[in-house]
């Protein structure tokens, strides 16, 4: 399975590696560690009537930008390796969602892994949601993580992974209702090494008729 999870180094986004570690991916399973600077860093515009002093100056701030994005990826691509997946990292600079949805057809992803979110407040109102845009025009399926509750929290980070997809036991609800998606979720499923400790729950519901 080839998994493709973008990253800006925000708590929501490290919540998503932290998943894709706990997860029971296939052992074969490939992950490719994407980042991206939002093109509006990189203008060409931005340039122009400036002095030499000023010049330097957002060239250094650019080199900043990358050398910490190159770090971000370092960083996470190697805490994929060290739980036993095989994971490589890319960074892209253009507008964010734009840049993933692109990522997942030229890399033939089988599923792309967001967090829920990497902004907030105004800069996430003015931004608009990655996840959501990428939930919509995404070639193939996508998990988007969410931040656990506390409770959950606690009793995760009390489990020591011995290994990526072995850390607690996984609960699952699959929602189904004989479309074509559907189906595609539950052989989503069933190509998951799930050992016995997982539980999942099918569920269909009947429309209320009055």
């Amino acid at each position: 399975m080839k998994i493709l999870l973008a990253t800006d180094g925000s708590e929501s986004a490290r919540e998503a590696v932290d998943y894709v570690m706990r997860f029971p991916f296939p052992k074969a399973s490939e992950v490719t560690v994407l980042t991206v600077i939002d093109q509006d860093v990189f203008k060409d515009e931005d340039m122009q009537g400036l002095d030499d002093e000023q010049e330097s100056a957002l060239q250094e701030t650019e080199n900043l930008v990358r050398e910490e994005a190159q770090e971000l990826l370092a960083r996470e691509t190697q805490r994929l390796r060290n739980a036993g997946l095989s994971a490589s990292g890319e960074l892209r600079i253009g507008h964010p969602a734009e840049e993933i949805v692109r990522a997942a057809e030229q890399l033939d992803s089988d599923c792309v892994i967001v967090g829920s979110h990497g902004m907030s407040g105004v800069k996430r109102f003015l931004l608009g949601s990655v996840s959501d845009h990428v939930l919509q025009y995404a070639p193939c399926s996508v998990l988007i993580v969410k931040k656990l509750a506390p409770a959950a929290d606690e009793s995760r980070q009390a489990a020591a992974p011995a290994e990526a997809g072995r850390t607690q036991a996984l609960r699952m609800l699959l929602a189904y209702d004989a479309s074509v998606p559907a189906s595609e979720a539950v052989e989503f499923c069933t190509s998951l090494p799930l050992d016995e400790r997982a539980e999942v729950t099918v569920l269909t519901v009947l429309p209320l008729i009055t």
